[in-house]
């Protein structure tokens, strides 16, 4: 009887061993595939006023939309995005435009809004427009 109670505990300890074991190797798995697929998003500095976006050629820009108001369901008027095929031609038909970067463009944050961050888009001497951008897909310096 006692030799039956060892190897359960032998079979029990084996099956943890192997559900510690699983376990880890998918936590590995997940940090090895998550190490290749950062993100380049916007940049706000909320103190200096700044909002840029610079390429990288290690982080991908994911699409990004800015939008006429603070509401994902609202006119999208400017797009963010790494991929040609999200920038060229504009196929997303942006009032704004579609870019890779913010480059010579300038920009400036105004302020956060619930999920959402208010941006200023300076046009010439005189011109601003401004278009509403999910939190999410931004970060602060």
């Amino acid at each position: 009887m006692r030799f039956m109670r060892g190897s359960n505990l032998l079979k029990s300890n084996i099956r943890i061993m192997k559900i510690i074991y699983a376990s880890l190797m998918f936590l590995l798995f997940t940090a090895v595939t998550n190490i290749g697929s950062a993100q380049n998003l916007p940049t706000i500095n909320k103190a200096e006023k700044t909002f840029y976006l610079y390429m990288d050629k290690y982080d991908d820009t994911p699409l990004i939309f800015g939008y006429d108001q603070p509401d994902v369901n609202s006119e999208k008027v400017i797009c963010f995005s790494s991929f040609t095929e999200d920038v060229e031609n504009n196929p997303h038909k942006c009032i704004m435009g579609a870019y890779y970067e913010t480059g010579e463009l300038v920009f400036e944050y105004v302020e956060t809004i619930g999920d959402f961050v208010k941006v200023k888009m300076i046009v010439g001497e005189s011109t601003e427009l401004f278009f509403y951008m999910e939190v999410k897909n931004v970060k602060f310096d």
